[in-house]
Protein backbone atom coordinates (compact mmCIF):
# COMPACT_ATOMS: atom_id res chain seq x y z
CA UNK A 1 0.00 0.00 0.00
CA UNK A 2 1.50 3.65 -0.60
CA UNK A 3 0.80 6.42 1.42
CA UNK A 4 -1.18 9.38 0.28
CA UNK A 5 0.81 12.16 -0.17
CA UNK A 6 0.25 15.92 -0.64
CA UNK A 7 -0.16 17.83 -4.14
CA UNK A 8 3.00 19.92 -3.18
CA UNK A 9 4.92 17.40 -1.28
CA UNK A 10 6.81 16.13 -4.37
CA UNK A 11 8.56 18.57 -6.44
CA UNK A 12 7.19 18.20 -9.81
CA UNK A 13 9.98 19.48 -11.63
CA UNK A 14 12.48 17.32 -9.79
CA UNK A 15 10.00 15.03 -8.47
CA UNK A 16 11.67 14.43 -5.12
CA UNK A 17 10.67 15.68 -1.75
CA UNK A 18 10.96 19.16 -0.56
CA UNK A 19 13.48 19.83 2.09
CA UNK A 20 12.30 18.92 5.74
CA UNK A 21 12.85 22.65 6.58
CA UNK A 22 10.48 24.28 4.37
CA UNK A 23 7.51 21.46 5.14
CA UNK A 24 8.08 22.91 8.28
CA UNK A 25 7.72 26.24 7.07
CA UNK A 26 4.54 25.18 5.49
CA UNK A 27 3.29 24.05 8.96
CA UNK A 28 4.44 26.94 10.76
CA UNK A 29 2.57 29.53 7.88
CA UNK A 30 -0.62 27.07 8.11
CA UNK A 31 -0.78 27.24 11.95
CA UNK A 32 -0.34 31.28 12.03
CA UNK A 33 -3.10 31.47 9.33
CA UNK A 34 -5.20 29.17 11.66
CA UNK A 35 -4.56 31.24 14.53
CA UNK A 36 -5.06 34.63 13.77
CA UNK A 37 -8.48 36.51 13.13
CA UNK A 38 -7.06 38.35 10.34
CA UNK A 39 -3.98 39.19 8.10
CA UNK A 40 -2.41 41.39 5.60
CA UNK A 41 -0.27 40.95 2.70
CA UNK A 42 1.95 43.67 3.07
CA UNK A 43 5.40 45.42 1.09
CA UNK A 44 8.64 45.91 2.87
CA UNK A 45 11.45 46.46 0.48
CA UNK A 46 13.00 49.39 1.39
CA UNK A 47 13.32 49.13 5.26
CA UNK A 48 17.25 47.80 6.33
CA UNK A 49 17.84 45.70 9.14
CA UNK A 50 17.74 47.88 12.12
CA UNK A 51 14.39 48.93 10.37
CA UNK A 52 12.56 45.47 10.42
CA UNK A 53 13.73 44.78 13.37
CA UNK A 54 12.02 47.80 15.19
CA UNK A 55 8.67 46.81 13.31
CA UNK A 56 8.56 43.13 14.59
CA UNK A 57 8.96 44.67 18.18
CA UNK A 58 6.27 47.85 17.53
CA UNK A 59 3.92 44.86 15.82
CA UNK A 60 4.86 42.42 18.94
CA UNK A 61 4.08 44.85 21.58
CA UNK A 62 0.35 45.33 20.27
CA UNK A 63 -0.04 41.56 19.97
CA UNK A 64 0.61 41.47 15.71
CA UNK A 65 3.17 39.24 14.24
CA UNK A 66 4.76 39.92 10.86
CA UNK A 67 6.62 37.16 8.96
CA UNK A 68 8.30 37.80 5.82
CA UNK A 69 7.18 35.33 3.51
CA UNK A 70 8.50 32.77 0.76
CA UNK A 71 5.81 33.51 -1.65
CA UNK A 72 5.54 29.31 -3.32
CA UNK A 73 5.60 28.47 1.07
CA UNK A 74 2.88 30.83 1.80
CA UNK A 75 0.80 29.70 -1.08
CA UNK A 76 1.51 26.13 -0.12
CA UNK A 77 -0.20 27.06 3.01
CA UNK A 78 -2.86 28.46 1.50
CA UNK A 79 -3.92 26.15 -0.42
CA UNK A 80 -3.98 23.33 2.57
CA UNK A 81 -6.34 25.58 4.12
CA UNK A 82 -8.88 25.52 0.99
CA UNK A 83 -7.71 28.82 -0.04
CA UNK A 84 -8.49 29.02 -3.78
CA UNK A 85 -5.79 29.85 -6.75
CA UNK A 86 -7.06 33.16 -7.58
CA UNK A 87 -5.88 34.00 -4.15
CA UNK A 88 -2.14 32.39 -4.22
CA UNK A 89 -1.60 34.20 -8.12
CA UNK A 90 -1.51 37.89 -5.81
CA UNK A 91 1.79 36.36 -4.70
CA UNK A 92 4.36 38.21 -6.88
CA UNK A 93 7.55 39.85 -5.87
CA UNK A 94 9.16 40.47 -1.54
CA UNK A 95 6.41 40.53 0.39
CA UNK A 96 5.39 40.10 4.13
CA UNK A 97 2.55 39.21 6.42
CA UNK A 98 1.01 40.88 9.66
CA UNK A 99 -0.77 38.29 11.66
CA UNK A 100 -3.07 39.87 14.30
CA UNK A 101 -4.41 37.30 16.75
CA UNK A 102 -6.63 39.20 19.56
CA UNK A 103 -8.65 41.48 17.44
CA UNK A 104 -9.63 40.60 13.45
CA UNK A 105 -8.82 44.43 12.68
CA UNK A 106 -5.76 44.53 14.49
CA UNK A 107 -3.18 43.79 11.31
CA UNK A 108 -5.11 46.46 9.13
CA UNK A 109 -4.92 48.94 11.95
CA UNK A 110 -1.35 48.59 12.66
CA UNK A 111 -0.11 48.68 9.25
CA UNK A 112 -2.25 51.77 8.37
CA UNK A 113 -0.89 53.73 11.44
CA UNK A 114 2.84 52.50 11.34
CA UNK A 115 2.93 53.46 7.39
CA UNK A 116 3.64 57.39 9.10
CA UNK A 117 6.71 55.72 9.86
CA UNK A 118 7.74 53.56 7.58
CA UNK A 119 6.10 54.81 4.39
CA UNK A 120 7.25 51.53 2.06
CA UNK A 121 4.06 49.71 3.98
CA UNK A 122 1.63 49.19 2.07
CA UNK A 123 -2.07 47.38 2.71
CA UNK A 124 -2.23 45.02 -0.84
CA UNK A 125 -4.94 42.68 0.41
CA UNK A 126 -6.13 40.62 2.99
CA UNK A 127 -8.34 38.05 5.06
CA UNK A 128 -10.31 38.51 8.47
CA UNK A 129 -12.42 36.69 9.96
CA UNK A 130 -11.92 33.76 6.44
CA UNK A 131 -13.36 36.62 4.20
CA UNK A 132 -10.63 38.32 1.70
CA UNK A 133 -10.35 42.08 1.06
CA UNK A 134 -9.27 44.13 -1.32
CA UNK A 135 -6.60 46.87 -0.55
CA UNK A 136 -9.49 49.85 -0.41
CA UNK A 137 -11.61 48.05 1.81
CA UNK A 138 -8.77 47.36 4.20
CA UNK A 139 -7.96 50.89 4.21
CA UNK A 140 -11.46 51.89 5.01
CA UNK A 141 -11.51 48.62 7.93
CA UNK A 142 -8.07 50.44 9.15
CA UNK A 143 -10.13 53.90 9.75
CA UNK A 144 -13.25 51.64 11.64
CA UNK A 145 -13.82 51.25 15.20
CA UNK A 146 -13.34 47.48 17.05
CA UNK A 147 -16.33 44.81 16.09
CA UNK A 148 -17.19 45.38 19.41
CA UNK A 149 -17.42 48.89 19.41
CA UNK A 150 -19.72 48.83 16.16
CA UNK A 151 -21.81 46.05 17.67
CA UNK A 152 -22.27 48.24 20.44
CA UNK A 153 -23.70 50.93 18.24
CA UNK A 154 -26.15 48.40 15.91
CA UNK A 155 -27.70 47.26 19.08
CA UNK A 156 -28.13 50.68 20.13
CA UNK A 157 -29.67 51.72 16.76
CA UNK A 158 -31.92 48.68 17.35
CA UNK A 159 -33.33 49.84 20.48
CA UNK A 160 -33.68 53.29 19.63
CA UNK A 161 -37.51 53.39 18.92
CA UNK A 162 -37.75 51.97 22.52
CA UNK A 163 -35.15 54.69 23.78
CA UNK A 164 -37.37 57.65 24.32
CA UNK A 165 -40.49 55.86 25.18
CA UNK A 166 -38.25 53.91 28.19
CA UNK A 167 -36.72 57.26 29.55
CA UNK A 168 -40.51 58.89 29.95
CA UNK A 169 -41.64 55.78 31.42
CA UNK A 170 -38.92 54.73 33.71
CA UNK A 171 -39.87 54.60 37.26
CA UNK A 172 -43.60 53.67 36.23
CA UNK A 173 -41.75 50.54 33.86
CA UNK A 174 -39.69 49.57 36.94
CA UNK A 175 -42.33 49.48 39.69
CA UNK A 176 -45.28 47.18 36.78
CA UNK A 177 -42.06 44.57 36.31
CA UNK A 178 -41.64 44.50 40.33
CA UNK A 179 -45.76 44.09 40.93
CA UNK A 180 -45.63 41.50 37.49
CA UNK A 181 -43.00 39.50 39.19
CA UNK A 182 -44.41 39.28 42.80
CA UNK A 183 -47.46 38.29 40.97
CA UNK A 184 -46.05 35.28 39.05
CA UNK A 185 -44.14 34.33 42.46
CA UNK A 186 -47.21 34.17 44.32
CA UNK A 187 -48.76 32.05 41.99
CA UNK A 188 -45.75 29.75 41.22
CA UNK A 189 -45.61 29.82 38.18
CA UNK A 190 -42.67 30.03 37.68
CA UNK A 191 -40.21 28.37 39.85
CA UNK A 192 -36.84 29.01 41.13
CA UNK A 193 -35.66 25.47 39.58
CA UNK A 194 -36.87 27.55 35.74
CA UNK A 195 -34.66 30.20 36.45
CA UNK A 196 -36.91 32.77 38.53
CA UNK A 197 -38.33 35.62 36.90
CA UNK A 198 -35.84 35.14 33.76
CA UNK A 199 -37.96 33.98 31.05
CA UNK A 200 -36.28 32.31 27.22
CA UNK A 201 -35.33 34.48 24.54
CA UNK A 202 -37.98 33.89 21.69
CA UNK A 203 -36.83 32.04 18.78
CA UNK A 204 -36.69 35.74 16.57
CA UNK A 205 -34.82 37.15 19.28
CA UNK A 206 -32.36 34.60 19.54
CA UNK A 207 -32.07 33.95 15.46
CA UNK A 208 -31.38 38.18 15.21
CA UNK A 209 -29.09 37.64 18.41
CA UNK A 210 -26.98 34.72 16.37
CA UNK A 211 -27.04 36.87 12.99
CA UNK A 212 -25.41 39.61 15.06
CA UNK A 213 -23.10 37.79 16.45
CA UNK A 214 -22.07 36.51 13.09
CA UNK A 215 -21.77 39.44 11.49
CA UNK A 216 -18.16 40.77 9.93
CA UNK A 217 -16.99 44.23 11.00
CA UNK A 218 -17.76 45.87 7.51
CA UNK A 219 -21.30 44.62 7.90
CA UNK A 220 -21.80 45.78 11.31
CA UNK A 221 -21.11 49.00 9.51
CA UNK A 222 -23.00 48.73 7.03
CA UNK A 223 -25.57 47.57 9.62
CA UNK A 224 -25.11 50.66 11.65
CA UNK A 225 -25.47 53.07 8.28
CA UNK A 226 -28.79 51.49 7.48
CA UNK A 227 -29.78 52.62 10.93
CA UNK A 228 -28.13 55.56 10.56
CA UNK A 229 -30.32 56.57 7.36
CA UNK A 230 -33.88 54.93 8.34
CA UNK A 231 -34.65 56.27 11.23
CA UNK A 232 -32.21 59.84 10.52
CA UNK A 233 -29.85 59.67 13.56
CA UNK A 234 -26.17 60.32 13.85
CA UNK A 235 -24.88 58.88 17.05
CA UNK A 236 -25.70 55.53 18.58
CA UNK A 237 -27.72 55.56 21.37
CA UNK A 238 -26.58 54.76 25.09
CA UNK A 239 -27.83 51.01 25.48
CA UNK A 240 -27.58 51.30 29.16
CA UNK A 241 -29.64 54.85 29.48
CA UNK A 242 -32.65 53.01 31.03
CA UNK A 243 -30.70 51.48 33.75
CA UNK A 244 -32.06 50.20 36.88
CA UNK A 245 -33.20 53.10 39.37
CA UNK A 246 -29.70 51.64 41.60
CA UNK A 247 -27.87 53.45 39.21
CA UNK A 248 -29.56 56.99 40.00
CA UNK A 249 -26.85 58.49 43.11
CA UNK A 250 -24.25 57.65 40.74
CA UNK A 251 -25.99 59.68 37.71
CA UNK A 252 -26.74 62.52 40.55
CA UNK A 253 -23.44 62.53 41.60
CA UNK A 254 -22.35 62.54 37.83
CA UNK A 255 -24.50 65.82 37.94
CA UNK A 256 -23.44 67.72 40.68
CA UNK A 257 -19.84 67.49 40.07
CA UNK A 258 -20.93 68.91 36.02
CA UNK A 259 -22.33 71.68 38.00
CA UNK A 260 -19.93 72.47 40.16
CA UNK A 261 -19.27 76.57 39.77
CA UNK A 262 -16.08 76.63 42.05
CA UNK A 263 -12.42 75.26 42.23
CA UNK A 264 -9.25 75.03 44.46
CA UNK A 265 -5.87 75.33 42.86
CA UNK A 266 -3.01 73.08 44.62
CA UNK A 267 0.30 73.40 44.03
CA UNK A 268 1.62 69.66 44.09
CA UNK A 269 5.12 70.62 43.38
CA UNK A 270 7.65 73.23 42.86
CA UNK A 271 10.18 71.73 40.51
CA UNK A 272 13.37 73.23 39.92
CA UNK A 273 13.04 77.04 39.50
CA UNK A 274 12.00 77.78 42.88
CA UNK A 275 12.27 81.64 42.66
CA UNK A 276 10.53 81.91 39.58
CA UNK A 277 7.18 79.75 41.34
CA UNK A 278 7.38 82.53 44.07
CA UNK A 279 7.34 84.76 41.78
CA UNK A 280 4.83 83.26 39.70
CA UNK A 281 2.82 82.72 43.00
CA UNK A 282 2.54 86.49 43.69
CA UNK A 283 1.20 87.43 40.61
CA UNK A 284 -1.39 84.89 40.80
CA UNK A 285 -2.54 85.47 44.37
CA UNK A 286 -3.36 89.39 44.96
CA UNK A 287 -2.06 91.38 47.62
CA UNK A 288 0.02 88.52 48.89
CA UNK A 289 4.26 89.11 50.31
CA UNK A 290 6.83 87.81 49.37
CA UNK A 291 7.73 85.91 52.84
CA UNK A 292 3.93 84.73 52.78
CA UNK A 293 4.65 83.53 48.64
CA UNK A 294 7.94 81.89 50.11
CA UNK A 295 6.23 80.28 53.25
CA UNK A 296 3.15 78.87 50.71
CA UNK A 297 5.98 77.23 48.12
CA UNK A 298 7.72 75.88 50.66
CA UNK A 299 5.16 74.20 52.20
CA UNK A 300 4.01 72.32 49.45
CA UNK A 301 1.74 70.60 48.59
CA UNK A 302 -0.25 73.36 49.62
CA UNK A 303 -3.47 75.50 48.31
CA UNK A 304 -2.80 78.52 45.77
CA UNK A 305 -6.11 79.84 45.19
CA UNK A 306 -10.12 78.77 46.04
CA UNK A 307 -13.27 79.89 45.33
CA UNK A 308 -12.31 80.54 41.46
CA UNK A 309 -14.00 79.85 38.64
CA UNK A 310 -12.88 77.29 36.41
CA UNK A 311 -11.72 79.52 33.56
CA UNK A 312 -9.62 81.55 36.33
CA UNK A 313 -8.21 77.92 37.89
CA UNK A 314 -6.69 76.95 34.65
CA UNK A 315 -5.11 80.44 34.01
CA UNK A 316 -3.48 79.98 37.30
CA UNK A 317 -2.51 76.39 36.34
CA UNK A 318 -0.75 77.34 33.25
CA UNK A 319 1.14 80.27 34.67
CA UNK A 320 2.57 78.04 37.46
CA UNK A 321 3.12 75.05 35.10
CA UNK A 322 5.07 77.07 32.83
CA UNK A 323 7.55 77.59 35.42
CA UNK A 324 7.98 74.44 36.28
CA UNK A 325 5.62 73.68 39.24
CA UNK A 326 3.34 70.56 39.34
CA UNK A 327 -0.53 71.82 39.84
CA UNK A 328 -3.96 69.86 40.50
CA UNK A 329 -7.49 71.43 40.23
CA UNK A 330 -10.05 70.37 42.29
Amino acid sequence: MFKKRCSWCVDRRTRKMPRPEKIQMVNEFVEKIRKSKGFVVTTYMGLDAQQMTELRRRLKKEGAELKVIKNTLFARALQQLGYDGELVQRLRGPLAVVFGYDDPVLAPKLVHNLRKDYEVLSLLWGVIEGRLYEAQQLETIATLPSKEELLVEAVGYVLAPLYNFVGLINAILWEFTAILEAVIEKQGEISEGQGGSQMAASTKVQELFEALKGLTLLELKQLVDLFKEEFGVTAAVPVAAAAAPTAAPATEAAAAVEEKTEFKVILKAVGEQKLQVIKAIREVVPGLGLKEAKDLVESAPSVVREGVSKEEAQKIKEKLEAVGATVEIE
